[in-house]
């Protein structure tokens, strides 16, 4: 069994365990076993807490807090994702601070506390919207960067080809001279 194996290998990296423990926990999401899945991802907490790693924790709350919101256990699911808000936050891990906000907004809509879910809504969006913003940078600075090469490279083979020409005009110049000096030679 893959799993053990992966565990074995893992047994002395508790963060690497977490890791196969919320992958596993994935796994059961996906095959619709969510109380399989939510043990895994208890184990995975219970090894992020140990070991510190606050992401792995972070993370871990929220594959709790999804599988909480599947069962519409709205309190759990608010207990899990602001523990994750909070971690994201102070972590400064956006993603994980996006996801847990999102997570919020649902469970408050479905205890009917709009006022809070609208709140945790605007935060979900306005950290959306930082992302997307970041992410179109990077692709424009992307973009730019590889026209910049591209142009750079263009001029490279411009003046390598340019060299070639002149090297091959200095050949032929040369033979000529060359063939001169044979010339007169032969005739004085």
């Amino acid at each position: 069994d893959l799993y053990n194996s992966a565990l074995t290998i893992a047994a002395n990296n508790l963060d690497g365990q977490a890791f196969i423990h919320r992958t596993m926990g994935v796994i059961w999401l996906r095959q619709d076993k969510p109380g399989e899945a939510l043990r895994h991802f208890l184990v995975s907490k219970k090894l992020a807490e140990s070991t510190g790693n606050m992401h792995n924790l972070a993370l871990a709350l929220i594959q709790i807090a999804q599988v909480n919101l599947q069962s519409r256990d709205y309190k759990q699911v608010i207990e899990n994702a602001s523990a994750a808000l909070e971690i994201g936050r102070s972590a400064g891990l956006e993603a994980t601070t996006s996801e847990a906000a999102q997570l919020l907004a649902k469970a408050y809509a479905g205890l009917r506390g709009f006022e809070d879910a609208y709140r945790y809504q605007l935060i979900y969006n306005e950290i959306n919207e930082r992302l997307l913003k970041k992410n179109s940078q990077n692709s424009v600075l992307e973009v730019q960067t590889k026209h910049e090469l591209e142009t750079v490279r263009t001029e490279a083979e411009k003046a390598l080809l340019q060299k070639q020409r002149q090297i091959s005009r200095l050949v032929i110049i040369s033979l000529i001279c060359v063939f001169i000096v044979v010339l007169t030679s032969l005739f004085f």
